[in-house]
């Protein structure tokens, strides 16, 4: 597995256990390589000031490294299972975790320790945190998406058959309105956070996540990007459904990709780590 998170660096993950941050305009030589990890990488996030990075890892652990000192600064045990996501509050607080160990747990940084654990009835593929960090969003392996209020750890709902194979990918847009999801199946899905509808729908009969390829918008919300199988990072419009480009240039599935924040590039990595930016 691989993960990349696009900030002021680039930053990749995979399966040497390594954290990888690099500058994003040379993409020549890693600035730093983060270690610690005693497994394979499966999620990575940046802390909202840059200051911090996480990675969560089929160690069971999450850890989260200073950037400018390259050291740990917390190692969060607790899971008994891989932890396949993690993700920061929006005021870099709080870190929220979902494992196969079929529980989400909610970490206090200035404490450093678990303050609650939701027992989330299915393994637990990907998480997202409303931007007020009211609510947690989980995608799980039944293939359902659940809603969590973060103060009583009680589920407020439960959207199933919204996909027909697992969920691998929760992405909540800024406003916090909409939340993105792309599955097994082979679909991405939008659904309107107020009303739990599905808004829109995303494919290509050429489309395939078999790698557990995430979803997410273009920084101006425009586009829709998600990496395939077949080797080719799919965009759709946002309104329209429709497929806007279609990037061909891996040999091999890709394993992840993301948006530069500045919107004007595009980065991937396929399974064997190669990786390309696109202007």
């Amino acid at each position: 597995e691989m993960c990349i998170r696009d900030s002021i660096n680039a930053e990749y993950g995979g399966a040497d256990k390594m954290v990888k941050l690099w500058d994003a305009k040379s993409g020549v030589i890693p600035k730093s390589i983060l270690s610690g990890a005693g497994d394979r990488i499966m999620c990575i996030d940046f802390a909202s000031n840059n200051e911090f990075i996480l990675a969560s890892s089929n160690d069971n652990a999450t850890r989260i490294w200073n950037i400018s000192q390259g050291r740990v600064k917390h190692t969060l045990t607790g899971h008994i299972g891989k932890v396949f996501s993690a993700v920061f509050s929006s005021d870099s607080t709080k870190v929220v975790t979902g494992s196969d160990d079929r529980t989400l747990k909610v970490w206090d940084l200035s404490k450093g320790f678990c303050v609650r654990t939701i027992f989330c009835f299915s393994s637990c593929n990907d998480v997202g945190l409303k931007p007020d960090g009211s609510v947690i969003c989980s995608g799980h392996f039944d293939n359902n998406l659940r809603f969590w209020d973060i103060r009583t750890g009680e589920m407020t709902h439960e959207i199933a058959g919204l996909h027909t194979s697992q969920i691998v990918s929760v992405k909540i847009s800024p406003d916090g309105n909409y939340v993105l999801t792309a599955s097994r199946d082979n679909t991405i899905n939008l659904v309107d956070f107020r009303t739990y509808n599905t808004v829109s729908s995303y494919r290509h009969e050429q489309f395939r996540n078999n790698t557990y390829n995430k979803a997410s918008w273009s920084p101006n919300l425009e586009f829709i990007l998600c990496g395939s199988s077949n080797g080719s990072v799919y965009i759709w419009e946002t309104q329209t459904s429709r497929v806007h480009s279609i990037l061909q240039g891996h040999k091999n599935a890709v394993g992840a990709c993301a948006w530069n924040p500045s919107g004007n590039n595009i980065t991937s990595c396929d399974k064997t780590g190669n990786i390309i930016t696109w202007g």
